[in-house]
């Protein structure tokens, strides 16, 4: 077996043996794609291999086919990493050399999780990883070890003038070809974000409006720091903030810009942030050199007069501070409530949209499970089949898992129909889905499928009268009939016909509804949406529209 020697002019040998070589015994290789591969020692000096230097078109665009091991060496220009302990919660942090040296020198080492006392501090960074192609660099223990743009414009803006700093970030401090230590480290990622003494949610790079969105925030965070209570209510927030804006030299109209720009970035919408902000207990927001910490930027929406998208509203109550315990995310975080409230995510995959909440879904533990070889449609039944605890069937079922997780309001009425016309356990999943989410309508098409249901027609309506009499006690007058009300009152009495049914006569007067058209092309009869005033958030409308 021959050694092969890949090297540019100026860069080092590094000496791979394959049995499929690119390259011969001596010399260049033209026809190969690649330039300036040679295959004496004598002359390359000793050392890395640069890929910015060696890496021609041809490997680049994968038009000429390597060796994979070849490919890997010069990715990372001869590191290889040290094992870690995969059989407790060991794992990497980065040192990040002090000073503003473009080439970013930095250090890996061990350590253990769960372990205060003898770990030291260290802060995690969430970023968009964005493309693939390690088109940049960083000095890894004097080597090179290729990094995406994203990675790469963090880290450079994160270095210290004069201090190290020590982060941990998953395309370094994980031997990303490692596929046990990948699964390993996987299973402790929430551990290494609670763990860490902060967050770093990292934006982007900065842009002249987004340095003075977060200038305005921090100036506020200092003046604050000297008199605020955690105990502000939003109305104190905002007169310290009138206050600042009267007394300093402000630009409204950019930090409002700069603060819309900053929530558009791609990192709100990418999904396996989730678990990061979820488990942070501290964090700041960065973009650029500028930063502010997360409790400050949460606030940073009402302060402007900015309404962020359901979905940014969402992350931004995860986000730690004095508000996350009276947001949505202080409640119960069953699937249902996170799909709700963040599930309009961007994934590679789309079961991602659902994977990447299973860690924080009170009632999904051990129940779903992540399995990429199951197809998307069996994922749409699997979790549709949970959520509803009725299957889907031809006729009522999401396209696709974007489609059940973007219109989940609007598939839950859906399944409100196939419990209507399930004569095995439609009462057990009409019961379920009224019990949680005591406000969704009862159209006249379930009605008129639960009086033809003869199996469990009367047990359905009994769940639905039951659900009915709980919302005249709960809701204001007026929004369930005095009809209703006598009806609940009395139990109706049961009949098999569907015109006969107590309900389906006075469905209409139910609240202060309007008429919808269903799918089916039935006009259907909706209760008001009424505002829970407890609610932190808008009660989600319905994704139906109207006639």
């Amino acid at each position: 077996m021959t050694p092969y020697i890949y090297c540019s002019d100026d860069s080092s040998l590094d000496e791979f043996n394959g049995e499929d070589p690119v390259v011969g015994d001596s010399g260049t290789v033209e026809e190969s794609g690649l330039k300036e591969l040679h295959a004496d020692p004598n002359d390359c000096d000793s050392g890395d291999v640069s890929k910015e230097k060696v890496v021609s078109e041809g490997l680049s665009d994968n038009s000429v086919e390597i060796p994979s091991v070849i490919k890997d060496g010069i990715r990372h220009g001869g590191f290889s990493y040290d094992p870690i302990d995969l059989g407790g919660p060991s794992f990497r942090l980065l040192r990040l050399l002090k000073g503003r040296d473009p080439s970013i020198p930095c250090e890996l080492f061990t350590a253990r999780l769960q372990d205060r006392e003898r770990v030291i501090s260290y802060e995690s960074i969430s970023y968009v990883r964005g493309s693939q192609d390690r088109e940049y660099s960083v000095v890894l223990h004097n080597k090179k070890f290729g990094v995406t743009r994203s990675l790469h414009d963090a880290l450079c803006f994160l270095q210290l003038k004069d201090n190290d700093r020590i982060v941990w970030v998953d395309a370094i401090c994980i031997d990303q070809e490692n596929d046990v230590e990948c699964g390993h480290q996987v299973r402790h990622m929430g551990d290494v974000y609670s763990e860490a003494e902060s967050v770093i949610y990292w934006l982007g790079p900065p842009g002249f409006d987004t340095n003075c969105c977060l200038r305005a925030l921090r100036r506020l965070e200092e003046e604050a720091r000297r008199t605020v209570s955690k105990t502000w209510t939003g109305e104190q927030w905002m007169a310290a903030w009138t206050h600042l804006e009267a007394s300093d030299q402000r630009h409204p109209g950019l930090e409002r810009k700069g603060l819309e720009e900053l929530l558009c970035r791609p990192w709100f919408r990418r999904v396996w942030i989730l678990q990061e902000v979820a488990k942070s207990k501290a964090a700041s927001v960065y973009c650029g050199n500028e930063f502010v910490s997360a409790r400050i930027f949460r606030l940073a929406p009402s302060l402007l007069g900015v309404a962020p998208e359901p979905h940014c509203q969402g992350i931004l109550d995860m986000m730690p501070g004095p508000f996350r315990a009276s947001s949505w995310f202080g409640g119960c975080l069953d699937l249902y409530t996170l799909l709700e409230n963040i599930g309009g995510s961007e994934a590679t995959r789309d079961k991602d949209l659902v994977y990447a909440l299973l860690a924080l879904a009170s009632d999904a533990i051990n129940i779903i499970q992540p399995d990429y070889e199951k197809t998307d449609e069996d994922v749409v039944e699997t979790v549709f089949s949970f959520l509803f605890h009725v299957k889907p069937r031809l006729g009522i079922r999401p396209n696709s898992l974007r489609d059940l997780c973007t219109r989940l309001t609007f598939w839950n009425e859906r399944a409100l129909e196939l419990a209507a016309m399930d004569e095995l356990d439609g009462d057990a999943a009409m019961a379920h889905n009224l019990d949680r989410r005591p406000r969704l309508p009862i159209s006249e098409w379930v009605v008129r499928a639960v009086a033809k249901n003869k199996g469990k027609g009367s047990q359905i309506l009994e769940a639905i009268l039951a659900n009915l009499e709980r919302l005249s006690r709960e809701l204001p007058p007026g929004y369930v009939t005095a009809v209703v009300k006598e009806a609940i009152s009395k139990r109706c009495q049961w009949r098999r016909s569907a015109q006969n049914v107590v309900l389906e006569d006075h469905l209409p007067t139910i609240g202060h509804g309007e008429v919808l058209q269903s799918s089916g092309g039935k006009p259907t009869k909706r209760c008001c949406n009424h505002q829970d005033p407890a609610s932190p958030l808008p009660h989600r409308q319905s994704s139906q529209q109207t006639n």
